[in-house]
């Protein structure tokens, strides 16, 4: 039998199944069961000349009669087995007719395709904008949602491939049925989680596997978002991190994490006993970012760095001497642990690095010419003299990791052993107490103290000898000029 033969048959068979209905049947199939937008049985009846439920009658009818009808035709069976046993998920009609031409051929009676009247007559799939779906559109969706779950990357990508293969379809056409459920394709790979900006730049950075700068993150973006959305995004997670001067990573990869070229070179001075030769500097910066040669020349011989005879040293600087513990606003000491007090800002929240008092920094060991390395268990802290003072490298993930917020006060801690880490306040009742807990003290809240042992804690922290009076920490502290604490003492008699 010939293509245009076979094209024709399975349509002929159901258009005289069609003919041998009624006129009210007839009209039943082509307004109701086999229309795109079904009349109401009410408004149905009405043209008809009969009730809402005699109309809802007969509709249950023809669609039972139909369905016994379609089904005892050879071709038309065969027809409908076929569709089932190829479409285990989604297909294309466009590709089941390239298959088969018939599914597509026309049923002149309803002015409808073939596939269409069989996904209507009780089939195990229906057609919906071009697609055959089994057993129907919500299955498949969710079907195709648990298979991606299945297989996401913590970015929510996944290789298209993958998908392809479970749904038993071709990649460019399991492609198109992504977008059609509303999820982006990049690459060969599916992004799942798209709605925020940082949800879908994980997505791009998951799906290229390498550190990608803000430009190139931003071309790969649809819809588009600004360049400075796409920054705040990349500033502002924690899933992402900076691994050279133009470049971002995800923060899983476990890459080391960008440091500016000027703290670069103070870090590998002090590394090298306080000098370094000029080739050696930058080949070892060059090796880890992509860092030009002339930037890092620049850098070596300005500021607090000289060369001379090709060698990188600090540069001699005469420095006033900083102030003592005593006289340093908010550090605080409890046996061998330091605290500093400090109120969480925009800047901090950011990732900046920012400025330790030089009394922090003397105690600490870093002076001009040095950096100074710590551990903590969210990873080393820097600490490094830049220019005409100390400055720590960001506490960004600390302050994530606490869920501290702009306004909150925290407590850098330096303990023993060169250990590091970021601390909440915890406030402790009131008088001496709440002011123990201004220093950040561990036993602020201890129920077991006296009131004879919370001063001489209290003024142990603000470098004054233990059995100093009362009136010695408050001189003391209106000296540093520390308000909130002097307010906690204001109803604690000497």
């Amino acid at each position: 039998m010939s293509e245009p033969m076979r094209c024709s048959e399975v349509a002929e068979a159901l258009d005289d199944i069609f003919q041998a209905l009624g006129p009210r049947e007839l009209m039943l199939c082509r307004e109701r069961i086999f229309s795109p937008r079904p009349v109401p049985l009410a408004r149905l009846g009405q043209t008809i000349g009969i009730s809402r439920e005699r109309t809802g009658q007969i509709d249950h009818q023809v669609r039972r009669n139909l369905k016994v009808a379609l089904f005892a035709s050879e071709v038309v069976a065969e027809m409908a087995r076929w569709v089932v046993d190829t479409v285990p998920y989604a297909a294309e009609v466009s590709r089941l007719a390239a298959q088969r031409p018939e599914v597509n051929a026309p049923v002149e009676s309803l002015g409808v395709s073939v596939i269409e009247v069989l996904a209507a007559v009780g089939t195990k799939f229906e057609v919906r904008e071009g697609w055959v779906l089994a057993p129907d559109a919500d299955d498949v969706v969710e079907s195709t949602a648990d298979i991606l779950e299945t297989h996401a990357s913590p970015e929510g990508v996944v290789p298209l491939g993958i998908v392809a293969q479970e749904l038993s379809l071709a990649q460019d056409e399991a492609a198109r049925w992504l977008t059609r459920c509303g999820y982006t394709t990049l690459v060969g790979h599916v992004l799942i989680h798209t709605f925020s900006i940082e949800d879908h730049v994980a997505g791009i950075l998951g799906v290229v596997g390498e550190p990608r700068t803000l430009d190139e993150i931003h071309a790969q973006l649809h819809p588009k978002r600004t360049s400075a959305a796409v920054r705040n995004a990349l500033v502002a997670d924690k899933r992402f991190m900076k691994s050279d001067r133009t470049k971002w990573a995800l923060t899983r990869w476990g890459l080391p994490a960008y440091m500016p070229i000027r703290q670069q070179i103070a870090h590998l001075i002090t590394e090298n006993g306080g000098q370094i030769e000029l080739d050696e500097l930058i080949a070892s910066i060059r090796s880890r970012y992509d860092v030009s040669e002339a930037s890092i020349r620049t850098y070596a011989s300005a500021g607090e760095f000289r060369q001379a005879a090709n060698v990188v040293s600090f540069r001699s600087a005469v420095r006033k001497p900083g102030r003592s513990p005593q006289g340093t606003p908010r550090l605080y000491r409890e046996g061998d642990t330091l605290r500093f007090r400090m109120t969480i800002n925009n800047q901090h929240k950011r990732g900046s690095s920012f400025s330790l008092p030089s009394g922090l920094a003397a105690l600490l060991g870093v002076g001009p010419n040095s950096s100074k390395s710590f551990a903590s268990r969210l990873g080393p802290q820097e600490i490094v003299w830049s220019s005409v003072q100390a400055r720590t490298g960001t506490i960004k993930r600390f302050l994530e990791e606490l869920r501290a917020e702009v306004g909150d006060v925290v407590f850098l801690e330096f303990r023993p052993s060169d250990e590091f880490g970021v601390e909440s306040l915890r406030k402790s009742g009131s008088g001496l107490r709440a002011a123990l807990a201004m220093t950040g003290h561990s036993h602020a809240d201890d129920p077991t103290l006296t009131d004879a042992e919370l001063v001489a804690a209290l003024a142990h922290a603000v470098w004054l000898e233990k059995d100093a009076s009362l009136d010695d920490v408050r001189a003391t502290l209106d000296r540093r000029r520390e308000p909130e604490t002097l307010d906690a003492l204001a109803s604690v008699a000497e």
